[in-house]
């Protein structure tokens, strides 16, 4: 692979399995690690520094769905710019990748410029919409406005990152939004000790993260000297690349978007249980951010290897590399869900202050039983992550597409309409709706692997 830059860079479709893989991930170990950490950290300046601390951890909380489902937007037209990358790079298709790179690079900044306008308009119907209490409505708007001005930098720093990705090296990426990070809490840390912010301050120093990191992923890849190299001068917008994007990035996005769509309907339904329910759910949905630094980490790094081994046409490759990665998902996933379970309490008095007028003892309560049916079977979620980037490398983003909206968005929201009509005071019975989807999924995905893998076998056809 002389044509990718000498340094970081790893061809998947040679050399040992495990080797490899295990080079590939641990940057994206540490930098998922340390995202999740820098994010835990600033949302505990928040909620024991803050006036209403709790108030605005709860807000922060009640408004993740719908930037999840524009995020999720971003992270399909960069996914989708990763395949093509990878794809193209397995094949050696240099004048193609430098094509693909600058053509995503436009149309991210464009995109994310769009997210944000709608984002900011559609504050008020979805916090309306979500039932979010009116004591939380002020610090929610506050910080997602502060969240999408960051929005199109992040989507161009998403198109960046997913090719440098997709070239095998992690490493500077790692290195770049570690830095990015660190701007980030430092800018939440100040708003809030030194002016006194809520969420704002969270929301605010996200968009810094997106800047400092986004500026020096970019200054890096203006310093290769392969296929990755990026220059303004090269900037352009190319019909076909754009519709390959769109054609499987869309779907993607879709997919992506489907948890968060599922997510406002279960949200809005906590909202319901009142404010020591919505905080106690928030504390605890601090630590499935850890789990998912390492098995979010493994999947993201299934895209690549899988793109890259089906431009080579090495099927077998793919087969044995997802088997390894899969199995490690639910294994470390497992061990962690079960070790936050057992010192929850202490860990989620990290984030509940006693000076914002709630009773802390049902909020407690409530986050050990979010922990208990969400964080302890969160590795399922991981496998799902897994198997749907096995399918999207595979450019089947459709099918992927179909299997989560059945599984994760149709039968989630269908249990918790259940549960809400048979078990109207369990919160608990909201909160299993996840691992029951993710079980579902889970099988689903697994049946169409082993179709496709079948057909490629006895037809010996390039897929793509």
């Amino acid at each position: 692979m002389s044509t990718l830059a000498k340094k970081r860079a790893i061809d998947f479709t040679n050399g040992p399995i495990i080797k490899n893989i295990l080079i590939f991930i641990w940057p994206l170990l540490i930098h998922q690690f340390l995202q999740a950490a820098y994010s835990s950290v600033g949302m505990m300046i928040v909620s024991n520094f803050s006036d209403n601390g709790s108030i605005a951890m709860g807000a922060m909380s009640a408004s993740g769905p719908m930037l999840s489902f524009l995020m999720n937007i971003i992270s399909g037209v960069s996914a989708s710019t990763g395949i093509f990358v990878a794809l193209r790079i397995g094949a050696h298709d240099e004048a193609e990748v430098e094509k693909i790179i600058h053509t995503s690079a436009v149309f991210s900044f464009l995109g994310g410029v769009t997210l944000m306008i709608i984002g900011i308009l559609t504050i008020r119907p979805f916090l309306t919409l979500t039932s979010v209490p009116d004591t939380m409505t002020d610090e929610a708007t506050a910080y997602m406005i502060a969240y999408y001005m960051g929005f199109p930098i992040m989507m161009v720093l998403n198109s960046m990152s997913a090719s440098l990705r997709a070239s095998g090296d992690t490493y500077h990426t790692m290195i770049f939004m570690s830095i990015g990070g660190a701007a980030s809490l430092l800018t939440t840390a100040v708003l809030v000790f030194g002016f006194k912010l809520g969420a704002v301050a969270s929301g605010a120093g996200i968009t810094v993260m997106q800047i400092v990191g986004g500026s020096l992923i970019i200054r890096h890849m203006m310093k290769l000297d392969g296929m990755c190299r990026f220059s303004f001068k090269k900037l352009r917008l190319a019909k076909d690349v754009i519709k390959g994007i769109l054609i499987t990035g869309i779907p993607i996005g879709l997919q992506s978007g489907i948890t968060p769509i599922a997510n406002m309907i279960v949200q809005s339904c906590v909202n319901t249980y009142g404010d020591e329910v919505i905080t106690g759910a928030a504390a605890a949905d601090q630590f499935p951010s850890y789990i998912n630094s390492i098995t979010n980490a493994l999947a993201v790094a299934l895209l690549t290897i899988v793109s890259q081994n089906i431009g080579a046409k090495k099927y077998d490759r793919v087969k044995k590399m997802v088997i390894i990665i899969v199995l490690s998902v639910a294994l470390i996933g497992l061990v962690f869900g079960i070790a936050v379970y057992i010192f929850g309490e202490p860990l989620l008095g990290l984030y509940i202050s006693d000076e914002d007028g709630l009773d802390t003892v049902k909020v407690t309560e409530a986050g050990m039983i979010r922990l208990a049916t969400y964080c302890v079977p969160y590795f399922l979620f991981g496998v799902v992550e897994c198997l749907s980037n096995t399918l999207n490398g595979m450019k089947k983003t459709v099918v992927s597409m179909i299997v989560s909206v059945i599984g994760i968005c149709g039968l989630r929201v269908a249990w918790v309409i259940g549960a809400g009509a048979f078990f109207p005071n369990n919160v608990a019975m909201v909160f299993i709706s996840s691992p029951v989807s993710w079980i579902a999924t889970a099988i689903v995905e697994v049946i169409a692997l082993i179709i496709i893998f079948k057909r490629l076998k006895k037809s010996s056809l390039n897929p793509i």
